[in-house]
């Protein structure tokens, strides 16, 4: 086994170590996905300021990476919860989430990622969900596409809430509140709106971008 394949061996084990999908690791590190296949392949070799970000972002040295070996404080080394590489930010797809959980706790045990542009906003902090009903239909959301939620308790009356209900799993919805009543409707008819006190409605954040899945 040659350097270049030795080389994409090792990139491609320190990324699925960290999680890492390849096209999101090739976003947040600024190569094409096409170039980052290549390097895994050990058709390509990576130039030394590539390998340096990807190290940073697998949460392993540049020492490793290059030559297989390990520092003593290699294990010191955590997988990046943040990229600094641009603009982009790593947030975890979560199954679901409810009032009074932990962000950060959950990501812990999240096993997939994926990358957001955080330039319009700083200090960005949200997560991912996979839609699971039609409950928005009329905004073109089905099951199974992924919604970037940005935390948030604020939201506009034209929002897409993500929003928990006494304390259940989050649903989403558009939320209008009034006195002490807040009303959860829906763009899909065949979902009757949901009245209830306004203690026991947790608007978890809004949604800032849908990524659909592909459907043939």
């Amino acid at each position: 086994m040659d350097y270049k394949e030795s080389l994409g061996k090792r990139l491609r084990l320190a990324r699925q170590r960290a999680r890492y999908k390849q096209k999101d690791a090739a976003k947040a590190v600024g190569v094409h996905f096409s170039t980052m296949a290549k390097y895994e392949a050990g058709i390509r070799e990576p130039d030394f300021e590539t390998i340096t970000k990807l190290a940073r972002l697998y949460g392993v040295s540049t020492e490793y990476l290059m030559t297989g070996e390990t520092s003593s404080s290699e294990n010191e080394i955590e997988p990046m919860q943040l990229s600094v590489l641009g603009n982009y930010v790593r947030i975890p797809i979560l199954k679901s989430m409810r009032a009074g959980d932990d962000l950060a706790f959950l990501e812990k045990f999240a096993t997939e990622f994926l990358f957001v542009d955080s330039s319009a906003s700083s200090g960005y902090t949200g997560f991912a969900i996979e839609a699971q009903d039609t409950r928005m239909l009329g905004d073109h959301i089905l099951p199974g596409d992924i919604l970037i939620i940005k935390t948030s308790h604020e939201p506009a009356l034209s929002d897409i809430c993500y929003v928990s209900v006494k304390g259940e799993d989050g649903i989403l919805g558009r939320v209008r509140c009034f006195e002490h009543l807040c009303c959860i409707y829906f763009s899909n008819p065949q979902f009757d709106a949901i009245v209830c006190r306004d203690i026991d409605v947790d608007v978890l954040g809004i949604v800032t971008e849908v990524r659909r899945k592909i459907r043939k």
